[in-house]
């Protein structure tokens, strides 16, 4: 099958212009940066820590130093945490007079009382429940 001189001519008009669609689409490819359409698959996992503000606890893991500002929070609470000092010569049980008083109730009932004599006058100082509490 022969082609006509009008066909040939129309065949390489379109091929002309589709080389110069090509070239514009090249130049402008060459135009932009490379885009990577998709990330590293090392880099989802990754987290970037300045080391210089870790700590190392020797347990297997890092922490980080708190800031100043929370500092004296921490004092103030190791101080209420600190043992309790024998500031007075009289701590001593009220039942017995022993020295070894039950700690939870000096500090939190302020009663000197050791856990002998609450085990032996349970009506005096057994504590109640807050089921017992609400009957």
């Amino acid at each position: 099958m022969e082609l006509t001189p009008e066909q040939r001519a129309r065949i390489e008009a379109n091929r002309k212009q589709a080389l110069e669609r090509r070239q514009k689409s090249e130049a402008i490819q060459k135009a932009k940066p490379k885009e990577r359409t998709r990330g590293s698959k090392l880099s989802k996992g990754y987290y970037e820590y300045n080391l210089s503000t870790m700590r190392d606890t020797k347990a297997g893991f890092l922490e980080e130093e708190e800031p100043a500002a929370k500092l004296p929070e921490k004092r103030r609470k190791i101080i209420e945490d600190l043992p309790l000092v024998l500031q007075d010569d009289d701590l001593k049980c009220i039942e017995c007079g022993s020295v070894d008083l039950d700690v939870m109730y000096l500090k939190m009932l302020k009663v000197k009382v050791c856990k002998k004599c609450i085990e032996n006058v349970p009506d005096k100082y057994s504590l109640l429940t807050k089921t017992e509490a609400k009957q």
